[in-house]
C-alpha cells in the first residue's frame, strides 16, 4: 500500500530507523515496530525517497508488535534485538532477509546466555576496512533498559555469523 500522506497507522513513537544502500545502489529507509497515533501496532514502513511509503504489514503480521528494539542493517539483512512485546522484554532475535518484509527467528545460538535483552538500547555496526579480513564487521549493542526498567550499563559485541554476542571489555 502506497501513502502520500501519513498513514493512520504509520509509526509516530517507539520504532527503530534503519537505512542501507539497496543492492540497486538507491539508499532505502525503513521503520520497523513502533506505535500508531491511533495507538496501535505500526508495523513496518519503507521508502526510498521519503515521500512515497509502503506498509509492508499491510496484508498480514509480518512482524510480532515490538516497540523501542534495536534493529540494524548487516549483511543485507535486519537483525533486531530486544524490544518489549505487549509489556514484556523479549530475548528472542530476529532476522529479516528481505529488509523487513518477512521476519524469522535468528539461529537460538546468536547471543549469549549471559546477554541481557534490552529496550531502547542503541546499535550500530563498524564497517569492513579496506585489506582486512571480511570478519572485521562487528555489531556494538550499547545500553538500555531491561525488564524491570534499570539502566544496562554493558555493551555487547559480536558477529552475525558468531555463535554468541559476549560483553565487550
Amino acid at each position: 500500500t502506497l501513502a502520500y500522506r501519513y498513514a493512520d497507522n504509520f509509526p509516530v513513537q517507539d520504532f527503530s530507523i534503519v537505512t542501507e544502500k539497496s543492492p540497486s545502489g538507491r539508499m532505502r529507509y525503513v521503520l520497523v515496530g513502533g506505535t500508531s497515533k491511533n495507538g496501535n501496532g505500526a508495523g513496518v514502513w519503507s521508502t526510498e525517497n521519503g515521500v512515497y511509503w509502503v506498509d509492508f504489514s499491510k496484508d498480514g503480521n509480518c512482524l510480532p508488535q515490538r516497540n523501542n528494539a534495536a534493529t540494524i542493517a548487516y549483511d543485507h539483512n535486519l537483525l533486531m534485538f530486544g524490544g518489549e512485546e505487549n509489556g514484556v522484554v523479549s530475548d528472542s532475535v530476529l532476522l529479516s532477509p528481505d529488509f523487513g518484509f518477512t521476519w524469522a527467528a535468528a539461529e537460538e545460538k546468536i547471543v549469549s546466555l549471559k546477554y541481557i535483552p534490552t529496550i531502547k538500547s542503541s546499535i550500530f555496526a563498524t564497517q569492513k576496512l579496506e585489506n582486512s579480513p571480511k570478519n572485521s564487521y562487528r555489531i556494538f549493542i550499547v545500553g538500555g533498559k531491561d525488564e524491570n526498567g534499570n539502566y544496562v550499563q554493558k555493551i555487547w559485541t559480536g558477529r552475525k555469523n558468531e555463535t554468541y554476542f559476549e560483553e565487550y571489555h
